[in-house]
């Protein structure tokens, strides 16, 4: 069973990364320009497994400090930026929070409980 959650990860992020090549994902030239940070936070484990989507592509992180802000560069209209946390190939965490900020700004916030049947996900379209 965790084969196919591993394969339909990187299923995924393929496709995240051939989308964000192509150009789908870019914005006009008269987009306007923001900055962004995400936060990620745990309990249990010795770090959380995420995508880290950027606004030009989508990596597979893994964070071993249980807690802290990350800047990062510049994002333009119509981007997609923000984590999507993976409990399910984080061992040993029991439940993990994530936030999203642009211009200072909380947009998303979201937290989860191993096993509670829900989804944790922080991604925002910066409009």
């Amino acid at each position: 069973m965790r084969a196919i959650w591993v394969r339909l990860v990187l299923i995924l992020v393929g496709i995240g990364a051939l989308i964000a090549a192509s150009g789908i994902l870019a914005a006009p030239s008269h987009a306007r320009t923001v900055t962004w940070s995400y936060t990620v936070a745990w309990l249990g484990g010795v770090g959380l497994a995420y995508d880290l989507y950027t606004g030009t592509g989508v990596y597979a992180e893994f964070a071993t400090n249980h807690s802290g802000i990350i800047a990062l560069n510049p994002a333009r209209s119509g981007q997609v930026v923000g984590v999507d946390p993976f409990l399910e190939f984080s061992p040993g965490v029991t439940q993990a929070a994530c936030e999203v900020s642009v211009n200072g700004r909380v947009v998303v916030r979201d937290f989860a409980v191993r096993g509670d049947g829900t989804e944790l996900i922080c991604l925002w379209r910066i409009p």
